[in-house]
């Protein structure tokens, strides 16, 4: 079902802690009541959702401590996102050529090139939805009106990160080039936990400058036949995420590092240069 363009309406919206591109999947475990009721109402109905995101410094919304919080949105008529002037100056399939190749460390040759068939909107978010990058730099692509600049952005965004740090102290947790897919959706990927907290998580095949904390535990695992593990930064205590192993399964150990945990940075750059 789609919005018909030029008409206003109105639709149901909750708060997440997080930021959602077009095409990701966010699985939800909701407790409170009102949430609840609304996510039933438009499954229920076939009818749409809104997804808010909360990013520190770039929303400001106030909210009821209780009720439903709706939003007026007008849809606009589909139109080309590259100007004429822009896209007469700048080669957007080279460009993401070029990206689609800095991304062969994580995917195949099939894989990417199947992204770059769905056509640059679609693979400009299916590239941001796979490199590491900070909730406020995932909304500035989110909330990027033009292609040919969210792709321009990618590029010099991966031209700064060889390595993820600890966000709190800056040691290095891991190469970019450790990260492996380990789900349908890529290199990243929602989970939600027992309590209904939703993680976006990046897996890792290698990492360091980690301590575990508890015991493995095979509850509630997001991954059957993988036992997880807290880890946390060896220097700051900050929680990085957790170490996956298993006897019966390849991979036998890998990683989930938070994305909240980490930022990217250039190898060798200052903690004050990271991206």
């Amino acid at each position: 079902m789609w919005l018909q363009p030029g008409k206003v309406h109105t639709v149901p919206i909750i708060s997440l802690d997080l930021i959602v591109l077009p095409g990701q999947m966010v699985p939800m475990q909701i407790q409170n009541s009102v949430s609840r009721s609304i996510v039933q109402r438009a499954i229920d109905g076939r009818s749409y959702l809104g997804l808010l995101p909360i990013v520190q410094g770039e929303l400001n919304v106030n909210r009821p401590r209780y009720g439903i919080l709706l939003q007026k949105l007008s849809i606009l008529s589909e139109m080309c996102n590259i100007p004429s002037f822009v896209a007469e100056n700048t080669n957007l399939d080279s460009q993401c050529d070029e990206l689609g190749s800095w991304m062969k460390m994580w995917f195949s040759s099939d894989k990417i090139q199947g992204a770059l068939n769905q056509g640059p909107i679609s693979f400009s978010y299916w590239a941001a939805r796979n490199i590491p990058m900070t909730l406020s730099t995932k909304y500035e692509h989110l909330v990027e009106d033009e292609t040919n600049l969210r792709i321009a952005s990618l590029l010099n965004l991966v031209d700064q990160m060889t390595d993820l740090v600890c966000r709190g102290c800056g040691l290095l947790i891991c190469s970019v080039r450790d990260i492996v897919n380990m789900n349908s959706e890529g290199t990243s990927s929602h989970f939600v936990n027992s309590a209904g907290y939703i993680h976006e998580m990046v897996t890792v095949a290698v990492a360091q400058n980690f301590v575990p904390r508890d015991q493995p535990c095979a509850k509630f695992s997001w991954f059957p036949g993988y036992k997880w593990q807290i880890i946390e930064c060896r220097f700051c205590m900050d929680h990085l995420g957790w170490e996956f192993t298993s006897r019966r399964f390849n991979p036998a150990k890998f990683y989930g590092i938070t994305r909240k945990a980490v930022v990217p940075r250039k190898a060798n750059s200052d903690k004050d240069e990271q991206v």
